[in-house]
């Protein structure tokens, strides 16, 4: 961030970590790792927006964030 590398270890804050397991534009090897993980069998846009999304990606986003 503005030429400095950021350590998600060292955040204050909640993180939580949304890892495609099955994505080709940002695979699951680019995760932080830190925090929270939420890992989806779904590719990088149908985690988002396909049938399977409302449940495996946006109701546990929705219960973590009501959790914290």
């Amino acid at each position: 961030m503005a030429g400095r590398q950021i350590d998600p270890e060292q955040l204050g804050c909640a993180v939580l970590d949304i890892v495609s397991t099955r994505d080709r534009i940002v695979p699951a090897a680019a995760a932080c790792n830190s925090g929270d993980r939420l890992e989806l069998g779904l590719g990088h846009v149908g985690m988002v927006v396909g049938g399977r999304a409302r449940a495996q990606l946006w109701e546990p986003l929705a219960a973590w964030l009501n959790a914290g």
